[in-house]
């Protein structure tokens, strides 16, 4: 599970972490503090442009790949209330799932068949039917 509870909580977390103010780490990644500010405040959603977000990463010191930087990318679409880019919501599992997951998180039942189903994606060994 995750430590960051939001995309401007992990900048700003990963920011004091490194020892850089607000002031600096803006004008590392050109932009206004007081938009930078707003972000870590969670009052406004994350950039869309990875170019952006590859900005902010390089300036917190986060590697290209890794877990770490794929949780800010999955944070930051949370915050825009999208799904991740890397996401492929054409997959046959994704459109088998999807539908499940939508229920589920509106507090709907679903079938045991389809919590297991459900449980094997989410722990990385949904394999078909089995």
């Amino acid at each position: 599970m995750t430590k960051y509870q939001s995309f401007g909580s992990f900048i700003r977390e990963r920011r004091i972490e490194n020892g850089t103010t607000l002031r600096s780490f803006c004008k590392v990644v050109g932009l206004d503090t007081a938009y930078v500010s707003r972000l870590e405040n969670d009052l406004i959603p994350a950039p869309q442009a990875k170019e952006r977000l590859d900005q902010f990463a390089a300036a917190l010191g986060i590697p290209e790949s890794g877990p770490e930087r794929q949780e800010m990318f999955d944070l930051a679409s949370a915050s825009r209330r999208s799904i991740p880019s890397d996401i492929d919501l054409s997959s046959p599992r994704a459109l088998e799932l999807l539908p499940a997951f939508y229920r589920t998180l509106r507090n709907q039942s679903i079938s045991e068949e389809e919590a297991q189903q459900l449980l094997r994606m989410l722990i990385g060994n949904a394999e078909g039917d089995g």
